[in-house]
């Protein structure tokens, strides 16, 4: 088996484990298997697939504590600051270095987890529709 699979799929158990105990967090655990060993072009879009992966198939989880009006201005600027952020990177020649107040931990949950949901399915979007998000 070739090494660099091996390290993809454990990266991936790895993160998915640490995602499916926290709700979050796939690209730290998965980028300490695949920083090193997976190409960078690659590394990228297999941390937005395996997030929107999770995201997915844990949003029913949340759906009764949605709530739109709390949910937009995330969107709103996760959708401006995605195509922004990935314009931002492909110009750089190197790398760049509780609960709120008044919502339950239902309605919190529900909407930063559909804030991520979004976040990591627009790129996905861009990168299969596009070759890469990261293009000029």
């Amino acid at each position: 088996m070739d090494p660099m699979f091996l390290l993809v799929i454990m990266g991936a158990g790895a993160a998915g484990f640490v995602q499916g105990l926290s709700g979050f967090a796939f690209g730290l655990p998965a980028m300490a298997f695949w920083a090193w060993s997976v190409p960078r072009q690659l590394a990228g879009p297999l941390v937005v697939f395996g997030s929107l992966v999770g995201q997915t198939m844990s949003i029913g989880t949340v759906r009764h504590g949605f709530d739109l009006r709390r949910t937009l201005p995330f969107l709103a600027g996760g959708v401006i600051g995605v195509p922004a952020g990935g314009r931002t990177a492909a110009r750089c020649r190197r790398p760049t270095a509780g609960r709120r107040r008044g919502w339950e931990k239902d309605e919190q949950r529900a909407v930063l987890q559909s804030f991520n949901l979004t976040m990591h399915g627009l790129p996905s979007t861009m990168i299969s529709s596009q070759g890469s998000c990261f293009c000029p």
